[in-house]
């Protein structure tokens, strides 16, 4: 299946950034052979992109935490990242007009939905 086009307001360079950071926590934090469903729409003058994974999901003390600098919520993973990236991916999407949500199941994976300007 293919994502249908959403144009945006922001900086397509930047952007790749957050794109690339939340698929790869989605491929890092899933069980062998789990699925990974990105969705994109456009509602009135924003665009809502999901990137959901079945991985092993955030605890729930860590949700609050998680866009921290320097935060890693799943210590067994500690050593594949820097606890950066997703602070990263929250200041990029702020200077693009944009926001990121996350819901979380442990065990049952997370759902990151990020919120950016409409193209007009």
């Amino acid at each position: 299946m293919q994502l249908p086009r959403l144009p945006y307001r922001g900086n397509s360079e930047m952007l790749g950034r957050v794109w690339m950071n939340l698929i790869d926590n989605a491929i890092k934090f899933s069980h062998d052979g789990g699925t990974i469903f990105i969705s994109g729409r456009r509602e009135t003058d924003r665009l809502l992109v999901t990137v959901r994974d079945e991985g092993i999901g955030i605890r729930p003390e860590a949700l609050g935490h998680i866009f921290d600098k320097f935060y890693q919520g799943e210590p067994s993973h500690a050593s594949a990242g820097s606890g950066l990236e997703l602070a990263l991916v929250k200041r990029i999407l702020a200077l693009c007009g944009g926001e990121i949500t996350v819901e979380s199941t442990p065990d049952a994976g997370s759902s990151f939905c990020i919120s950016l300007p409409a193209a007009d």
